[in-house]
């Protein structure tokens, strides 16, 4: 068995959504293309059925909620569970 070893995708394909330091989300979130968070978001984040989507969670960020997005990278905070069907990226600081 060879060890494989996969690269996070640089970006997904579609628009890039920030939410800022200092933001606060309330309710769902659904999406396509990518999403970075940097401030707090309070509920479950999901991608588009079938969409091309990439989730970051920065240093400083958080969230409090369930997540379903195909590629995740996690470097904040993450309360609930991960569901990433293709790449789940935990950094040292996660």
């Amino acid at each position: 068995m060879r060890n494989k070893q996969t690269q996070m995708p640089a970006a997904a394909k579609g628009s890039t959504t920030l939410i800022s330091a200092g933001t606060t989300v309330s309710g769902d979130i659904t999406f396509s293309g990518n999403l970075n968070i940097e401030g707090r978001v309070i509920g479950s984040i999901s991608a588009e059925p079938g969409a091309s989507a990439l989730l970051r969670v920065v240093a400083g960020g958080s969230v409090e909620g369930e997540i379903r997005v195909p590629s995740t990278s996690i470097s904040g905070s993450v309360k609930g569970n991960i569901y990433s069907s293709e790449h789940l990226e935990l950094t040292k600081g996660a």
